[in-house]
Order: C-alpha cells, then structure tokens, then sequence
C-alpha cells in the first residue's frame, strides 16, 4: 500500500528554487517528485496549495509549478467536511500563529483528508516538533487520526 502525501506549497517552490545555499533541499526535492512519478507515494493537493500556487506573482514560475500537479498525477482533495473548524483548533491551542492561518488549513485539510504524511519546506511553522505534539494532541482529543509532518529528505530514500 502506497503512502498518501500532502504536498504542501513550500514544497513546489523548492522544485524550481534558485539558490546555491538551498542546493540539498532542492535535490531532496526533485527526488521527492521522481519517486511520486515511480508510484511510490500518492500525492495530494488542496485548494489552499492551488491557491497559494495561483497567487505566485512570477508567471512564468506559477505556471510551472501549476504544472507539476498534471505532470506528475497529484490528486486535487475535495473535502465536504469543514477543514475550517480544525485549523482554529490547531490556532487555539498555538500550534500555528493566527496570522499564518492557511498552514493551519493546510495540516486539517490533510488530517482530515486521513494522508499518512502532510510534506512541506515550511521548518518555522508546520514542519516543527512544538506544531507537531500538539497537532498529535488536538487529533487525539478530536478522535481524529495522527499525521506524520516532514521534510522531503525525511520522506525520500536514497538508494
């Protein structure tokens, strides 16, 4: 059984990233997306990606990292259940400031979305062991399932 994936935005700007100091991420990165095209992972996006995607104000950029979604089978999430009321949760109890609200939405919508792994470059909010412990806590008080929150160099194998 594949591992379902939430891709968060961070993770396709690192994909067309231009930065000498940045050079393993981005490499962790692109062997992410190889790997998700050798079908072993499923990946996934929400509206909250694509909208965060469609607001890139580099067009040429946008549009390729639009692109990626296609070229590699990502799955668009559409959830009926309200992703909202989680991520308040998830402010309330300071797992993510209120200003960067949509990482909220992004960690529920992949919770609730029941992914086995939300990926994401974003190491000041999502990606953090505080953010961590207490979505795992939320989740649990909500009966709700855990959801693993990495890097892609933690998600990759490297032969």
């Amino acid at each position: 059984m594949k591992l379902k994936v939430y891709l968060e935005t961070s993770v396709f700007n690192y994909y067309f990233l231009k930065d000498s100091k940045r050079e393993e991420e981005i490499s962790y990165t692109k062997k992410l997306f190889e790997q998700i095209k050798e079908g072993n992972f499923e990946a996934y996006v929400s509206e909250i990606t694509i909208r965060e995607l469609d607001a890139c104000p580099d067009f040429s950029k946008r549009e390729k990292m639009l692109r990626l979604i296609s070229e590699f089978n990502i799955i668009g999430i559409e959830l009926d259940t309200p992703y909202e009321v989680l991520a308040n949760k998830y402010i309330l109890a300071e797992a993510i400031p209120e200003k960067k609200k949509d990482d909220a939405r992004h960690i529920a919508m992949a919770t609730l979305s029941e992914m086995d792994i939300l990926i994401s470059w974003n190491c000041e909010h999502i990606v953090k062991f505080k953010t961590q412990q207490i979505v795992r806590t939320v989740n649990l008080l909500e009966g709700l399932t855990n959801i693993a929150i990495n890097t892609p160099k933690e998600v990759v194998s490297y032969e």
